[in-house]
């Protein structure tokens, strides 16, 4: 599903808005682009390519196999599959409650967007996230990750430490989403792993079973933040 979000804001920024000038919402295309996704991952599909579709992945024959697909999207996507990209305004349609991973871990193309107003990209990118995880604890997560990661891709004038991007990030989406039932929730997860990656002397495995398990979007982020800030420093060649 990362190639596939890639593939939808490809086409949003360089075919559709810049060539034909359609004022049609990023998030539309990512979701007409999961649907595409949704056509690889079905039942009696592994021999017959896409007809139609907006996504070039679907020419990759490769692609069109079950690996192992989450549940949640595959629900979500199949309800949205007799309107694709209809929905205006998918944290608002509230399409289910899920608040699992499978939303966090897929999104990182978005972080590469050179958007002028960071602030929008984090909501644009909860957007997406809520195509299929309705959950607030599923989608805000998914914007502190995109913040995160544009921040460090571009830096701007002064580069910021990791711990300052991901304090930037925590204190951004808190203000996006200010008044949010799960908000707390959210910060305390991230204050922790700020916590435990700079003072625990005890193991990571330990820390980590601190954080979770990584099966919902919170515990996903919290985990990540602690094992980058951990060892921002170390790289492992193998």
């Amino acid at each position: 599903m990362t190639l596939f979000t890639a593939n939808g804001l490809l086409l949003y920024g360089e075919t559709q808005n810049l060539l034909q000038r359609i004022d049609k919402p990023l998030r539309q295309y990512v979701a007409i682009a999961y649907l595409d996704w949704l056509y690889t991952q079905e039942e009696g599909h592994a021999t017959k390519l896409l007809p139609g579709g907006i996504s070039w992945l679907n020419d990759v024959k490769g692609l069109y196999h079950r690996r192992s697909p989450g549940g949640t999207c595959l629900r979500a996507l199949r309800l949205q599959s007799s309107a694709p990209g209809n929905i205006p305004d998918y944290i608002n349609a509230e399409l289910n409650e899920s608040k699992g991973c499978g939303g966090i871990m897929r999104v990182a193309p978005m972080g590469l967007m050179n958007w002028h107003d960071i602030r929008a990209l984090d909501y644009e990118d909860a957007q997406l996230t809520a195509i299929t995880h309705g959950h607030s604890l599923g989608y805000m997560p998914s914007a502190v990750l995109v913040h995160i990661i544009n921040r460090l891709v571009f830096p701007g004038e002064e580069a910021q430490s990791l711990k300052s991007i991901i304090v930037e990030a925590r204190d951004t989406v808190s203000e996006l989403f200010k008044g949010d039932l799960f908000l707390t929730k959210l910060c305390s997860i991230i204050n922790r792993a700020i916590e435990l990656a700079e003072n625990s002397t005890e193991s990571d495995l330990e820390n980590i079973h601190k954080l979770g398990e990584g099966w919902v979007a919170e515990e996903t982020l919290g985990i990540s933040l602690y094992c980058a800030l951990r060892y921002q420093n170390v790289f492992l060649l193998e």
